[in-house]
């Protein structure tokens, strides 16, 4: 759980679509695993639907947090794009339909099923300007979902600096993944670009310098 991950979303190997029962998909879609490994306690994928394809959630075992890197969609019905946010939580009920230029969506949820929290059954969807955002002393931050739930405790923000950031040596107490979404971001020597990816456990990390 401690060991450090670098990946890279155009780099994920192409994986089957999910049909367990809880994952239903329509039409064409091409999904990639980019981080599946079993030692990892936070998995992420990448789906990338044609025009009209959809992704179903039937009630899963695993609450997801499911953020539109690309395009637009529509969640139960409603229309969203930009940077949006949707939490699926365990037992809950959703259909995301790609847009007429269709969509990219990451998919983030944890490995374990017994990790879910609260009575779960709720669909929270958030576009960008919906989600509240605070000033930061060397940028921005945009809450989608905060862990204070009350039906769970699912968490995704994003962060945004203005110019170069370096964050001093830290640990983190619960494990993280952290997508570079424009920009550049130095994990020691490590530089990751746009789709660039850091999972990281319980652990004490490097020094990271965000531009």
């Amino acid at each position: 759980m401690g060991k450090v991950g670098i990946f890279t979303l155009e780099r994920a190997p192409l994986a089957a679509a999910p049909q367990d029962g809880e994952i239903a998909v329509e039409g064409r879609i091409e999904t990639r695993r980019v981080i599946g490994e079993p030692e990892r306690p936070l998995h992420l994928w990448i789906h990338r639907l044609a025009p009209g394809a959809a992704i179903c959630w039937q009630a899963p075992s695993i609450g997801r947090v499911v953020f539109l890197w690309e395009g637009a969609a529509r969640v139960n019905g409603a229309r969203f794009s930009g940077d949006s946010a949707v939490v699926v939580e365990h037992r809950a009920h959703c259909r995301i339909e790609a847009g007429p230029e269709g969509c990219t969506l990451l998919e983030f949820h944890e490995r374990d099923a017994n990790a879910a929290a609260g009575a779960g059954g709720c669909v929270h969807a958030l576009g960008a300007a919906q989600a509240p955002r605070f000033d930061m002393p060397v940028g921005r931050m945009a809450v989608f979902a905060d862990g204070g739930c009350p039906t769970c405790r699912l968490w995704l923000h994003e962060n945004g600096f203005d110019g170069a950031h370096r964050s001093p040596r830290h640990s983190h107490s619960e494990p993280e993944i952290i997508v570079c979404k424009q920009g550049r971001m130095n994990f020691g020597a490590v530089e990751l670009e746009r789709g660039g990816v850091l999972a990281t456990g319980s652990l004490r990390a490097k020094r990271c310098r965000c531009s």
